[in-house]
């Protein structure tokens, strides 16, 4: 009998949703993207805080989805930035599935894997609009 070790890609959808358990009570949107900006995971939180379902979502460019044209270039610095110093945080307007725009605060974060390469990135977000209750 041969033991199954789980794929990388397995391995970390298990890490993601871990993850995605603990914020997920915070609404705390959990949203992944392979090196070029591609959604590869959109959480629960995401879908009710953006509008769109992770089955629209997942294979979008995050910066066509998400970021209004005039902030492009913010949201092309962020992504840098992230690959380059490994994480990034600020605000900026995004735009939601009904065609809202919300500020949102976004935190993101270079994923790695076993031995240090970079494969994605990882990126937390909140609804910076309406002050949170104590």
């Amino acid at each position: 009998m041969s033991i199954q070790r789980p794929t990388e890609d397995q391995a970390h959808q298990a890490s993601l949703a871990d993850l995605e358990d603990l914020l997920v009570k915070g609404d705390a949107a959990v949203i992944a993207t392979d090196l070029d900006g591609m959604i590869t995971h959109w959480s629960v939180a995401a879908e009710r805080l953006y509008g769109w379902s992770g089955d629209e979502a997942i294979g979008s460019a995050i910066l066509e989805l998400l970021v209004m044209r005039r902030d492009q270039t913010l949201g092309e610095d962020a992504i840098d930035s992230t690959l380059e110093t490994g994480s990034w945080e600020g605000k900026y307007e995004v735009r939601c599935k009904d065609g809202t725009f919300m500020l949102a605060f976004v935190r993101g974060t270079l994923i790695k894997d076993d031995v240090g390469r970079s494969v994605g990135m990882l990126g937390l977000s909140m609804d910076a609009t309406a002050p949170r209750a104590a």
